[in-house]
């Protein structure tokens, strides 16, 4: 089942539920080092740079910045729901 066959038939747009996953998929990624792609570059340059960011560093530091974001989008995202809908 995909996201057009959960609103084939009703009211809903299928439109927002595709926003939340590319929010969600792409913030989510922050909270671990090999989540996203651009977290791999910051922590390979952070080795050129003689101050290597360590998986523990980024567990420590990651999730409270991922949960910081996922909410600021949230909000956001309730705000702006009605755009997305049209």
């Amino acid at each position: 089942m995909n996201l057009q066959g959960v609103c084939r038939g009703k009211r809903h747009s299928h439109r927002p539920l595709w926003w939340a996953l590319a929010f969600g998929a792409g913030f989510g990624g922050n909270g671990t080092m090999i989540g996203s792609t651009a977290s791999i570059v910051v922590a390979t340059l952070s080795e050129k740079a003689h101050t290597p960011i360590t998986s523990k560093l980024w567990d420590k530091r990651g999730p409270p910045v991922m949960l910081a974001t996922c909410a600021v989008t949230s909000l956001l995202y309730m705000l702006a729901y009605p755009l997305y809908t049209h």
